[in-house]
């Protein structure tokens, strides 16, 4: 298929041709002069999935499998936030190597401007097998500016011995070893420019420069950058169907009210822990499509780039209940960290009762939401519509709720600034239900 057209294509199912052509076998073609934006692509049985010559690229998900050549290769000016990759390169042979060497996760170079800029890929789950096939690449010739990869979760299982191979990163943000990398052999660059910003710098952070003729610049290993992080605020319900109401306010009303009077002081607690915000409220889509509202909400979520989103709501359940709980998906160990944080400022602030967090599998209530976005998402209710009195403008834990949200932010900051936090996961091939399961999430 080519592309020389702007616009939003929706979603696609693509498959090549002559997948031992290789290279030559490109299921997906892209020349444009403007913005091409994919919900979701699904590209199987090709040689390579994606040539990107030219224009702005947008793709939601991703799902790539049965290929034999690179991923895509591309110039610059994409952007992917959900990366599904199973490669079977098992069967390449050092008499193959001769003649073409996949990168599994893609490449990117720009022979004609020695330049590639903006690249974004947030979140990545990948199962790459075969000893002589790696992952990201990117040419030894060119310059990198505005690079990041992995700003979100990242699952990577690689038989090859370096996951990223790099040159000069220029104000990027790489990270391959996020929830852990398992490869056959680690080691640290002494060749890292000194303006690189990595997040993990330990055993399991795949930075490799390490040939010949580059020139060592140095590590600056002495550095802890905060990564920028974005988090959406969610209204709870929408303007027509608002909610649970009580003393006249609505849970629409009531979180649209407390975001509009704090907003101030929110981003400026935010800020200072290198967070940005921004509020989402959901859009009316008629009785019965609560998946398609929630889908539609996070979908403009995802195109700003939250790292995290909060749906805010109060419990109408009992009118004699009261307390605090945080709801996360119960596959999502994103989702689990930022409800452990949340709760635990819940916990310091409020005067009520500790309902804890409460995992959400598909198919209960309220699941679609915090499963169908890219962000790390949790639901929050810190109190019942009994005790609404206190949380008004006027009530005694208005302030603390406020206190809730700013002690958030700085325990999110201090997590996003750790240099040290890789999760350990047993080093065995990923089998196809956990595949299966994987893409089912991120869909």
């Amino acid at each position: 298929m080519f592309i020389d057209n702007p616009g939003n294509y929706g979603s696609l199912y693509l498959t090549g041709k002559d997948p031992a052509a290789r290279q030559n076998d490109v299921a997906l073609r892209i020349r444009s002069q403007g913005r091409v934006v994919f919900d979701k692509l699904i590209i199987r049985d090709c040689g390579m999935p994606i040539r990107h010559e030219s224009g702005d690229l947008y793709i939601h998900t991703l799902d790539a499998a049965r290929f034999t050549a690179d991923l895509l290769n591309s110039t610059g000016n994409i952007e992917i936030f959900n990366l599904i990759v199973d490669f079977d390169g098992t069967n390449f042979t050092w008499e193959d190597y001769k003649g073409i060497h996949p990168d599994a996760l893609g490449q990117f170079f720009d022979h004609k401007t020695g330049v590639v800029r903006n690249v974004k890929i947030h979140n990545i789950y990948a199962r790459i097998r075969g000893e002589l096939i790696q992952g990201f690449m990117l040419s030894e010739t060119d310059q990198y500016t505005n690079f990041h990869i992995g700003t979100g979760s990242v699952d990577i299982e690689i038989d090859y011995k370096y996951a990223f191979s790099a040159n000069t990163l220029e104000d990027s943000y790489v990270n391959v070893g996020d929830c852990g990398v398992r490869i056959l052999d680690k080691k640290l660059s002494d060749y890292t420019s000194g303006n690189v910003e990595i997040e993990r710098h330990s055993s399991a952070q795949l930075i490799n420069t390490d040939f010949p003729y580059y020139r060592p610049r140095g590590r600056n290993m002495n550095t802890t950058p905060i990564k920028k992080t974005k988090v959406a605020l969610i209204v709870g319900h929408n303007d027509v169907s608002q909610g649970a109401v009580r003393q006249g306010q609505s849970e629409f009303k009531y979180w649209g009210d407390f975001f509009l009077e704090h907003m101030g002081v929110l981003n400026s607690s935010a800020a200072a822990n290198g967070i940005e915000l921004k509020v989402f409220k959901r859009k009316y889509h008629g009785s019965r499509t609560y998946g398609t509202e929630m889908r539609e909400v996070h979908k403009r979520i995802d195109e700003w780039g939250a790292d995290t989103s909060v749906e805010c709501h109060y419990n109408g359940f009992h009118s004699k209940a009261e307390g605090h709980e945080v709801l996360h998906f119960n596959k999502s160990k994103g989702g689990k960290i930022i409800a452990e944080l949340m709760d635990q400022c819940m916990d310091m602030w409020l005067d009520n009762k500790d309902r804890n967090r409460k995992p959400v599998s598909q198919g209960e209530s309220g699941s679609t939401g915090l499963r169908v976005g890219g962000s790390r998402s949790v639901l929050i209710e810190p109190f019942f519509g009994q005790e609404i009195g206190e949380f008004k403008s006027s009530g005694t834990q208005r302030q603390n709720l406020v206190n809730v949200f700013k002690t958030f932010f700085k325990k999110l900051g201090e997590l996003n600034s750790k240099t040290n936090n890789v999760t350990t996961i047993p080093n065995s091939y990923l089998t196809d239900a956990e595949l299966e399961l994987a893409i089912e999430l991120l869909s």
